[in-house]
């Protein structure tokens, strides 16, 4: 537990509950909301994850000999960097569409 004198520090004193109403997210709003918080923030790591193994696997391929299978990994990592890049400039573009 957070003692209550960092917690004041870190979030500030509370609301008044006369200010609570005007605070609150309908639970429609606060799913779409929230729900893609969980989807942008996880997309990075997942993509780094998959090109980790990726790049294990082309240095396992590569010394092995096999080129015909390192062409193809090589390719196929290529193809998640442009799918994660365009992902980000459709996010981007949604962000700066808001203002």
């Amino acid at each position: 537990m957070i003692p209550l004198f960092l917690k004041r520090l870190l979030v500030g004193p509370p609301l008044a509950t006369s200010r609570l109403i005007h605070e609150r997210v309908t639970k429609f709003k606060g799913l779409a909301v929230f729900s893609s918080d969980a989807a942008t923030l996880l997309a990075p790591v997942a993509t780094f994850g998959l090109l980790l193994v990726g790049a294990l696997v082309v240095l396992v391929i590569a010394l092995t000999h096999a080129w015909p299978a390192l062409v193809a990994e090589l390719l196929g990592m290529a193809a998640l960097l442009l799918t994660a890049a365009l992902f980000f400039l459709l996010l981007l573009r949604a962000l700066f569409a808001q203002f």
